[in-house]
């Protein structure tokens, strides 16, 4: 069983895995940053915890942002959210101070991937999985009726409200594998807005159906016991304290 404080709740001295991730993200006060700064002097599970969560920012700030072509994509989507918010609040009529408040928000929640501010790091809504597809230097949104082929190569991006330790399998008529992570255990997901994975997959010359399993857990979990069992049954039962999203893909021959 992993020392992980579950989400919401605090153990006494203990911070919450929220708590943390603003540490690592730098939003907390100067006095706050000091109070939990001495705890993790002394509390061992707690830093390794808070070494867990900085671990997984800097590996989304080096790695998370490939596919350049994902980052452009994905802001262009949301300058054109906000452009027709604001041509929304101009046909309605509303006050200079309300729409100077209004647009503020709006360029809150319309920044580009990366940007390090409480509304793009904080998803508001519940957790969903994507993906983005490269083909050749081509790069398109994935959707439930985007037919893939072979050597695609896909790039999955999550949201959560909260920061969350991830794995990602899949099911095929060959069997089950883990796409991520690499390693034994589950790593730690920092909360936010169409986070891209540190890891694309090129598919291979398999084709038919497959679905992706996206496992969220308030603690570390270890991958193996899962991949077997998903193996065995075709499907995954999220243990306790575990949320579960899915994905359906659709690979046919090359035309």
């Amino acid at each position: 069983m992993s020392d992980l404080t579950p989400h919401g709740t605090e153990r006494i001295g203990c911070p919450s895995d929220l708590r943390l991730d603003r540490l690592v993200a730098g939003e907390l006060e100067a006095e706050d940053r000091a109070q939990l700064g001495h705890h993790l002097e002394q509390c061992s599970a707690c830093a390794r915890r808070h070494g867990d969560f900085a671990d997984a920012a800097r590996r989304f700030a080096e790695h998370g942002e490939s596919f350049d072509q994902l980052r452009v994509r994905v802001q262009r989507r949301r300058e054109g959210r906000q452009a027709s918010r604001r041509r929304t609040r101009g046909l309605w009529g509303v006050s200079a101070l309300a729409a100077a408040a209004a647009v503020a928000l709006a360029v809150q929640g319309g920044l580009p991937l990366g940007t390090a501010t409480e509304a793009t790091t904080r998803s508001k809504g519940k957790a969903r999985i994507g993906f983005y597809v490269k083909r050749g230097e081509r790069v398109v949104e994935g959707g439930a009726d985007t037919i893939l082929h072979p050597g695609d190569r896909l790039r999955f991006v999550l949201s959560t409200p909260r920061p969350r330790y991830l794995a990602l399998l899949n099911r095929d008529g060959r069997g089950a594998s883990v796409y991520y992570p690499s390693g034994e255990r589950a790593l730690p997901l920092p909360a936010g807005h169409d986070r891209a994975l540190d890891f694309s997959v090129e598919l291979d010359d398999y084709l038919g159906d497959e679905r992706v399993f996206a496992l969220l857990c308030s603690e570390a979990f270890p991958v193996e016991p899962l991949r077997l069992a998903l193996a065995r049954d075709g499907a995954l039962t999220p243990p306790s304290g575990c949320s579960l999203l899915t994905l359906d893909l659709h690979k046919e021959p090359l035309p």
